[in-house]
């Protein structure tokens, strides 16, 4: 008898919308488990940070400046990246959700977790990736495929009030002169 990885086959006559549906519940569940868990190559945990300032600060500007479809919010597996922002006017964690309905506290769980994972395997708030990748390379930053409607990097520059936003929350992992 050949066993299956899979619990529901997946149907290639069935929209993609539906197998997403299919499929959000357990995904919840998987990243909430894992949000504790050790990190690929044995990195140890994210490190802490301020959940306050993350709702009224970074949430937001992850919904604004990151979770476009085609960005951090893409629903199906080949467009999926690790990093993905779910909310209102985006992308929503249960696809049955109403696109303009207020965040799910799962949707901003899921995307405080993935944030919080960006911090990393680093030393300072600088050196993040959640920090450096959407700076653009002449800044500073990382390498990065987003680019904005006119073809730029996110922030082009380190004052950008966007990044600034990541920067303070990344500092409360990391604050300036902590070993």
């Amino acid at each position: 008898m050949k066993l299956s990885m899979r619990a529901v086959p997946e149907h290639p006559s069935e929209p993609r919308i539906e197998r997403a549906r299919r499929h959000a519940p357990a995904l919840v569940v998987a990243s909430l488990l894992l949000g504790g868990c050790v990190l690929a190559g044995g990195e140890g945990e994210p490190p802490a940070t301020n959940r306050t300032d993350f709702n009224d600060e970074v949430y937001p500007v992850l919904l604004r400046d990151c979770g476009f479809p085609e960005c951090h919010g893409a629903l199906s597996a080949d467009e999926a990246r690790f990093f993905r922002v779910y909310g209102p006017g985006r992308s929503r964690l249960d696809p049955a959700t109403d696109p303009l309905a207020p965040y799910t506290p799962e949707e901003r769980e899921f995307t405080y977790e993935r944030a919080r994972s960006m911090l990393a395997s680093a030393t300072r708030a600088e050196d993040t990736l959640l920090v450096r990748k959407p700076l653009a390379v002449e800044a500073g930053g990382a390498a990065h495929r987003g680019r904005g409607e006119s073809g730029e990097d996110v922030y082009l520059t380190t004052d950008a009030p966007g990044y600034q936003a990541l920067l303070r929350w990344a500092e409360t992992a990391y604050p300036p002169g902590a070993p």
